[in-house]
């Protein structure tokens, strides 16, 4: 096992400052430029405290009925950071979309809570926990994952292991994640 240098120890043991900072510099602008926000939560990697140096920031801005911004992306401290504004129905209800089911399901164990104004949050991840997935949604999940585990089984046996070790061991780990989250 190779050992990290100290430049590298260093930078690796100032992650969670870097990304403390740009969660909150993300939230103070939304609370001050989109007065509409009820609450804000940042997801994945960063929400469960397991980022590494290639992680990047989601952040769900839920606002009140009505029109929302756009979502964006932008870079701060290197760091790519994606900003989503869903309204309380739309994260309440996520199965309008098949992605959505699972992504909110994973979102039970991900979300911190940056900003809650009215305490609507914790009711709505209660009710998460104990969703079950409608058969559509099973089916298509499958589906896609089926479709992914053929194609890099594809790019395994055509030698992309040799040229993109890297890309073949994370897309493998995401299918692996992803087939993990169906309850069937």
């Amino acid at each position: 096992m190779k050992r990290q240098s100290r430049k590298s120890q260093e930078w690796h043991r100032q992650l969670p400052r870097r990304f403390d900072a740009i969660v909150r510099r993300a939230t103070g602008q939304i609370v001050a430029g989109y007065p509409r926000t009820l609450a804000i939560v940042v997801d994945g990697s960063v929400g469960r405290g397991d980022y590494g140096p290639y992680s990047d920031v989601d952040i769900l801005a839920i606002t009140k009925p009505g029109p929302t911004p756009k979502w964006f992306s932008y870079f701060d401290d290197g760091i790519f950071v994606t900003v989503g504004f869903p309204t309380v129905k739309r994260y309440r209800n996520p199965n309008e979309r098949d992605e959505g089911f699972y992504w909110a399901c994973g979102q039970v164990k991900a979300p911190r809570i940056l900003y809650d104004r009215n305490r609507i949050l914790p009711r709505i991840l209660r009710s998460r926990r104990h969703a079950k997935p409608p058969q559509r949604v099973v089916e298509s999940t499958l589906h896609g994952a089926y479709i992914s585990i053929i194609e890099y089984a594809g790019k395994l046996r055509n030698g992309w292991l040799r040229r993109d070790e890297y890309l073949v061991r994370y897309a493998a780990h995401v299918i692996a994640q992803r087939m993990e989250s169906v309850r069937l």
